[in-house]
């Protein structure tokens, strides 16, 4: 069983600048970053955040993927460890969406739905909403 750490305030704000590093990475745009520190996430008038922050889709058991990877990499940042970063949505994956799903009081199917996207991008600097 994973375990979610406590995380001080500090701990956070430095989580979500990892969070938006994590975006950049993976999407390519340095308006992630400029986001998390507070600035409008646009370039030439274009939202550059992570294209799984607004496609949100359904992922479960058997989903790869960019947006696969950066479930994997929130859950890992927000302690869940055990969670693979491969991109490849398998039953250890799916076991920390379900512990992550309980820690966030949130219906725990294991399924990364409407719900759980709100609850991972709602906790980081990268919602913007």
């Amino acid at each position: 069983m994973h375990k979610r750490s406590t995380m001080h305030p500090a701990g956070r704000a430095l989580r979500a600048v990892v969070v938006a590093g994590i975006a950049l990475s993976i999407a390519g745009g340095a308006g992630a970053l400029a986001q998390a520190q507070g600035a409008p996430a646009t370039r030439d008038g274009q939202n550059t955040e992570h294209p799984c922050e607004s496609a949100r889709p359904k992922l479960s058991r058997g989903s790869t993927g960019d947006c696969v990877h950066f479930v994997q990499q929130v859950l890992y940042l927000e302690g869940f460890r055990g969670t693979p970063l491969d991109g490849i949505f398998g039953p250890v994956t799916e076991q920390s969406v379900r512990e992550y799903q309980e820690s966030a009081g949130i219906k725990a199917d294991g399924i990364v739905g409407p719900d759980t996207w709100a609850a991972l991008i709602g906790e980081s600097a990268l919602a913007g909403r």
